[in-house]
């Protein structure tokens, strides 16, 4: 029998868990190791001790771990601590000794002088009071983690002592002073409390008070009939050395002190001592408790993550101040510099990576089925149409791609006539260009006809309806993601109303999750109707016969890497390099240019070194190289680089042409009079890029974005569901470049473990949620048994 299924709470769970030792990998050896001991013996405690039922307790545990993870990823966080004090259980404590004080005070007020008392009665905490101020604390606090009733009904006092025995605390009874209490005696319960931290919630609290008393036996009493001692909620004051059973919480640290130490044997801590400091002052300083509120808003914030007594802080300011973590600054131009040499020997080898990248399976092979999808509903006939679509797609190239094969299934669904999608111009790509300067439009129309009707331009009665303003037509400003049911109920009774209905912006405005048709109708819009214009796919053709011809001692295979190392992907990402002062202020206005203040708003916080470890830095030039080289492509491989311009081109290129010579790009395979009619079009020269890619035998993706994800699915439809893509580890590849001693047959053993993980994911198949665009199977594509040594398939490629 298989593996029993996972719940979703138990998949949350394990990725949290995954999730935290990952982190641990970014920090150091030793901080690792405390990190993951105390990582391991949480997630186990839990799994023994909580009751898999409640829910509400585990999901509050969730978001619990996933803020403290976020905290322990910042390369400012050394790890986590022992430091047991957490803020909400000091904020607690500070709120039920502020109830019992004021109880204090107004019980004395109301009471008579005693004699040799001071003015001042024994400190009795009123159970009604005190089980309301835990019950305001585990709302606040403790996120209502588990449900008690408390009682109004309970007036029996208790002392602090009383209160401490009932929870099996040792040192009880030893803590309780003789005679009326004093300020001190006041701090000494104080204290008490306060080594309560460690073993108990204020929910426990709570539930101590709120259990049954017994009844208390005769107290014992000085000649003048005065007490001498508290109340013991478990009978009399044992005097011969006598104590309460020892708690199973609490086996070790019994002092056989007299019971006249404070304490009863139990470690004091530094955070401990803390808290008798401050709270003594408190309590002998009663102006100080004006400062209540102040403190109550700084326990929220040390609860909500601002700040944290459960995490090491380390402060790594610009330029120095302290040691950076491991993979958190730019050291790759280092780590080349001592891995060079070993480089070089190794391009003596005669394998070559190239060769032999891919290791399909034997026994079966994806084919694209799109026909078995959409066949039946195309094979009938249209009905009447119920209306116009009108359609504006935004973004770059492949925004566009997408924003057109999802009209494509929404006119399907709603049986309407889709209208040529227009293009926004959009104020990063600046392309002008309109959808039959970069698609074949007579082919997409032609394509969908039995599917999907499409049109070029409104008919007359609708345009003399809107006075030929296509802008007059009203538009529905969907939400992201909307699901078939809403187009359905919202859409089409406005489009049967108006017979026409424009959406705009209409990027990702459609569930991925849709019928089989609808998703037959974007494989089949993606994969088979869309390709590029003329001019376009000419030039494209030459260019891969070009670069086929340049790979011949490859058998005409070769490498091409997705290269995202432009000046406006840098400075989105806010990550730092080696250009120093010069290079912050270049990014800094490129930032300010681009996004026009969205980097300096209140509260923003850019972090180079986090980014950096959590694998968001695009990788440069040289660490492609290196990644390469060590997975073991040698300098006779072809390298085909699809990128815009290059920051400091000059400079970080350099590095990947000596450690690759024979590296291309469109410069060096198009002649500049075949380039000049696409200059200026940033979605035209992207479609040669796109093209040059489709057909390498290895693609390496730098980072993410809709070219790649676009890309992996078409090769994955055109290659018998296999991608055939190198997605680099970036945050295993950070601390690998920021390794001083690393070695060079460890590096590639490395790099080799990565290369095997992407063939292992080359083969993948769509998960909920997840974009068809990139994983086809099995909504496109059909698993079927190999025949032969050999794969022939009889899918025309369209670029």
């Amino acid at each position: 029998m298989g593996a029993p299924r996972l719940s979703g709470m138990q998949k949350q769970v394990l990725s949290l868990y995954r999730g935290f030792l990952r982190a641990a990998r970014c920090k150091a050896p030793e901080d690792r190791r405390h990190v993951e001991s105390i990582v391991v013996s949480e997630f186990h405690r839990n799994a023994k001790e909580v009751d898999k039922k409640n829910f509400l307790y585990i999901e509050y545990l969730l978001r619990r771990g996933k803020k403290q993870l976020d905290q322990l990823r910042s390369p400012e966080i050394t790890g986590l601590s022992s430091f047991g004090l957490g803020s909400t259980r000091v904020l607690a404590f500070y709120i039920v000794l502020s109830v019992a004080w004021d109880e204090q005070r107004l019980h004395c007020q109301n009471c008579p002088q005693r004699e040799g008392g001071r003015g001042r009665s024994s400190m009795i905490l009123s159970v009604t009071y005190l089980t309301k101020a835990v019950a305001c604390v585990c709302l606040l606090a403790e996120y209502i983690e588990h449900t008690y009733c408390f009682c109004d009904a309970i007036q029996h006092p208790i002392s602090v002592c009383g209160l401490l025995t009932r929870l099996g605390w040792q040192g009880g009874h030893a803590l309780l002073p003789v005679g009326p209490l004093t300020e001190k005696g006041n701090a000494v319960q104080v204290a008490a409390l306060a080594s309560l931290h460690r073993f108990y919630d204020p929910v426990a609290i709570a539930v101590a008070l709120a259990a049954p008393a017994r009844s208390s036996s005769s107290r014992e009493r000085s000649p003048r009939g005065k007490p001498m001692h508290g109340y013991n909620r478990l009978g009399a004051v044992r005097t011969n050395g006598g104590s309460p059973p020892r708690s199973p919480r609490f086996r070790c640290g019994r002092s056989k002190s007299s019971s006249g130490s404070i304490g009863g044997g139990a470690r004091q801590n530094l955070a401990e001592k803390l808290v008798v400091v401050v709270v003594s002052a408190v309590f002998r300083r009663r102006g100080v408790l004006l400062l209540a509120p102040l403190l109550y808003i700084l326990g929220m914030l040390l609860y909500m993550g601002s700040l944290g007594f459960d995490i090491n802080i380390q402060r790594i300011g610009r330029g120095g101040g302290g040691p950076q973590p491991p993979g958190s600054v730019y050291r790759s131009p280092q780590a080349f510099e001592k891995l060079w040499p070993f480089m070089e020997a190794d391009s003596n080898e005669t394998h070559n990576t190239l060769m032999s990248s891919w290791n399909p399976k034997k026994n079966q092979v994806w084919k694209p089925c799109i026909s078995l999808t959409i066949s039946q509903a195309g094979s009938q006939e249209f009905p009447d149409s119920n209306g116009f679509l009108i359609v504006e797609a935004n973004g770059g190239l492949n925004q566009q791609r997408l924003s057109i094969c999802d009209a494509v299934a929404v006119a399907g669904l709603l049986n309407a006539t889709l209208l040529i999608p227009m293009f926004h111009l959009n104020s990063v790509w600046q392309d002008s260009s309109n959808f039959s300067e970069i698609f074949d439009e007579e082919f997409f129309i032609d394509s969908l006809k039995n599917n999907v009707k499409v049109v070029r331009q409104l008919p007359e009665d609708v345009l003399q309806q809107y006075n030929y303003n296509i802008s007059s037509i009203v538009n529905l400003r969907l939400k992201g993601w909307s699901t078939p049911a809403h187009y359905l109920q919202k859409v089409l009774p406005k489009m049967k109303q108006l017979r026409a209905v424009r959406i705009a912006p209409f990027s990702n405005r459609l569930a991925q999750a849709a019928p089989s048709y609808i998703q037959g109708l974007r494989c089949l819009a993606n994969f088979e109707a869309l390709r590029f214009a003329e001019p376009i796919r000419l030039l494209a053709e030459q260019m891969v016969q070009r670069m086929v011809k340049k790979s011949i001692a490859a058998g005409g295979r070769y490498v091409s890497v997705h290269l995202r190392f432009e000046k406006d992907m840098i400075a989105f990402s806010c990550c730092e390099y080696d250009g120093g002062e010069k290079e912050k202020l270049e990014m800094d206005a490129a930032r300010e240019k681009g996004w026009r203040g969205k980097f300096r708003r209140k509260g923003r916080v850019i972090r180079p070194g986090a980014n950096r470890l959590d694998g968001k830095c695009p990788l440069t030039p040289l660490e492609v190289g290196m990644m390469l080289r060590g997975m073991g492509f040698d300098n006779t491989t072809s390298v085909y680089v699809a990128a815009g311009k290059i920051y400091e081109e000059e400079k970080y290129m350099s590095p990947l042409k000596l450690m690759f010579p024979h590296l291309e790009t469109k410069g060096t395979l198009a002649t500049p009079e075949e380039l000049a009619p696409f200059e200026g079009h940033s979605s035209r020269l992207a479609a040669l890029d796109y093209t040059l890619c489709l057909h390498s035998e290895v693609f390496v993706t730098t980072q993410g974005g809709n070219f790649p994800h676009f890309l992996i699915g078409h090769r994955r439809y055109l290659f018998g569901g296999h991608a055939k893509t190198i997605r680099p580890d970036k945050r295993k590849m950070a601390l690998l470049f920021d390794s001083p001693g690393i070695r060079w047959e460890q590096f590639k053993r490395q790099m080799k473990d990565m290369l095997g993980h992407s063939d292992v994911k080359g083969v993948e198949l769509k998960k909920p949620g997840s974009s068809l665009y990139t994983s086809p199977m099995p909504d496109c594509m059909c698993k079927q048994e190999r025949r032969g040594a050999e794969y022939s398939s009889n899918t025309t490629i369209v670029i």
